[in-house]
Formats: C-alpha cells, sequence, structure tokens
C-alpha cells in the first residue's frame, strides 16, 4: 500500500473468535517489539504462542515454516499487532483518536468480532512522509526462528511462499523438459522428436489426473513430476533401442517397429511395476511432503506407461502408414 513496504512482508494476526486461549500474548499498545520483549511477562506468553504455532507446522511436515500468522494478543482483535505497521513506520501521527463510540461497528451486530474490532479499531493518520520506521521484524523472526531448527520464513504461508513454489517450479520443469527433448532429439533423431510429442500429452494428461482429484501441488509434488519427465522417456529409450537391434538383424521398418514395442515391453512393465510399489510404500509409511510426493510419482508413472507404449506406437504408425519409409534411422 505504501511504497515504503512494498517489497516487505507485514506482520498480520490472528482475531479468532471470543473467548481466546489462555496462551494469547498480553496487549503490546503502543510499544515497540523489542521494549514488549524486555517484560518478562510479555515475553514468555509471546515465545510459548510462536513455540505452539511453530510446533503446529512442524507436525504437518511442512519443509519451510512461517512467523506471520503467530502474533496474538489480549486486545480486541489482536489489534496491537493488526495496527503495528503505521503505528512503528514513519510518517504517522503517534497519538490517534478512538473511534467514536458506537459508530466502528455498525455493519455487524454487537458480539460479532468484527464489531469489537472496528469499535476498538484506532488508525493513526499521516503527518508526514511515510518511511519504514522502526518496524524491528528480524528481532520476530531471530525469535521464532531460535524455535526451531526448519528454515524460517516471516510472512504468510498463502501468496508469499506458494508464489515461490510456482515459480520454482516453473523453472525446474522448463529446464527439465528442454534438457529432456533435446537428448532424445539428439539422439533418435525424427524418433525423438515423436516421443517427446508423447511427452507433452504425459505432462497434460498428468496435470489433468491431479486436478480431477484435487490434489494439492507443493514443492515434493513438484520434482515428482520434474522426476517424471524423465522416467516418461525411459521407456522410449528401451523401445528404441530394442528398434536398433531388429534394423541390425536386417529386418524391415515396419516388422523392426513392431519387434521392438513388443520385446521391450516386459522389461518396461518390470520397472514401472516396481517403480509403483516404491511410489505406495512412500505414501503409506511417509507423511506429509513424502506423500506429495509419492502421489505425482505414482501417478507419473501411469500416465508415462501409457503415452510411452500407446501413445508413441501410435503416433509412429500413423507416420509410417502417411510416409511409407523403406528404410528408417533410428
Amino acid at each position: 500500500m505504501y511504497r515504503a513496504t512494498k517489497d516487505i512482508v507485514l506482520p498480520t494476526t490472528i482475531t479468532g473468535s471470543l473467548p481466546r486461549p489462555s496462551w494469547f500474548t498480553e496487549n503490546l499498545g503502543m510499544r515497540s517489539f523489542l521494549d514488549a520483549m524486555v517484560n518478562n511477562h510479555f515475553r514468555e506468553q509471546y515465545v510459548d504462542a510462536v513455540s505452539v504455532y511453530i510446533h503446529e507446522q512442524e507436525l504437518a511436515g511442512l519443509d519451510i515454516l512461517t512467523d506471520g500468522d503467530a502474533h496474538f494478543d489480549s486486545d480486541v482483535g489482536g489489534q496491537s499487532w493488526t495496527n503495528y505497521p503505521p503505528r512503528h513506520m514513519g510518517g504517522f501521527d503517534r497519538h490517534p483518536q478512538p473511534t467514536p463510540a458506537g459508530k466502528g461497528g455498525l455493519g455487524f451486530p454487537p458480539g460479532h468480532i468484527l464489531h469489537d474490532y472496528l469499535e476498538a479499531r484506532v488508525m493513526p493518520g499521516i503527518d508526514g512522509p511515510v518511511t519504514r520506521g522502526d518496524l524491528q521484524y528480524a528481532a520476530m523472526w531471530k525469535t521464532a526462528q531460535r524455535l526451531t531448527k526448519k528454515p524460517m520464513k516471516f510472512g504468510t504461508i498463502g501468496p508469499e511462499l506458494g508464489q515461490d513454489s510456482i515459480d520454482a517450479g516453473k523453472i525446474a520443469g522448463a529446464v527439465g523438459f528442454a534438457a529432456v527433448v533435446l537428448y532424445m532429439i539428439a539422439s533418435y533423431g525424427w524418433f525423438g522428436a515423436m516421443a517427446s510429442f508423447a511427452l507433452v500429452i504425459n505432462i497434460a494428461g498428468l496435470m489433468a489426473l491431479l486436478s480431477l482429484l484435487g490434489a494439492t501441488l507443493t514443492l515434493p509434488g513438484i520434482a515428482g513430476i520434474v522426476l517424471t519427465m524423465g522416467m516418461a522417456v525411459d521407456a522410449n529409450v528401451l523401445i528404441y533401442e530394442r528398434i536398433r537391434e531388429e534394423l541390425r538383424l536386417g529386418k524391415g521398418p515396419a516388422r523392426s517397429v513392431e519387434l521392438g514395442f513388443e520385446k521391450a515391453f516386459s522389461a518396461i512393465m518390470d520397472s514401472n511395476v516396481t517403480a509403483i510399489i516404491t511410489a505406495v510404500i512412500m505414501f503409506w509409511i511417509g507423511s506429509g511432503p513424502v506423500r506429495g510426493f509419492a502421489v505425482t510419482l505414482g501417478f507419473g508413472i501411469l500416465t508415462s506407461m501409457f503415452t510411452a507404449v500407446y501413445v508413441t506406437r501410435l503416433v509412429i504408425a500413423t507416420w509410417m502408414a502417411w510416409r511409407r519409409p523403406k528404410s528408417i534411422v533410428v
């Protein structure tokens, strides 16, 4: 909202509903974070609240924990935290006037959490250039990071980390796909291009299947998809090597392709079945991120099995029926 904070994450609060848990921290008020932490009563309650929040994330199996929704307050709606940025940034009135009684929460019935919050809401006005002031976010992050061995990120688990995952997945997927396509074309020429087309069908089918099941795509899940890209063309490599063997024995193009698919099928089936068994074991024994990886890996194996054996064969058969080549180079 302000240029002074456009590239930093502002703290948030959990308002909840009354009555609040007994471990909500006492009112932060107008104090800065470090000033409040000097008070033993505030510090013990704050650290206790944040440790509970972090522990729940660890139990959920998250790789990266967050401190940003872990600000609790005995004030109505955690008002001390929702008003924390403007109260400690430069350019805001240090002595805001309270909302006139009976006018702030007219849109909500008495007893509603937003009615209570808006009745007590005090937002300072702007009386000068807005600057970052003394937000002390580094001190909040350090307090939370000392409570866990996992990496701690200041902010919320929603858009910030979600966008990071999307960006990382796009880059990894694009690089992985490009590397696989280049290798297949360099190794098998036109047949490698047909295998790459089947790979596109494979990824599209996998994404459609995950969407149909309502699966949430996490970083481990993205890793499973990228791994699926490499595994998907493994079957094509086995098939093409078999076709090369038949061509070296002097058989014709059509017969070599037919025998290549037939003789490679058993090896493809064995390797994929063992991989699916591994995915099932990971899903059964693991939790959280491990399960996300197992789901995408398992479904990726199924779609790659279908596209490598049937889609690739259909594409090759269609091309050969159209061009009727006297010889082929694989």
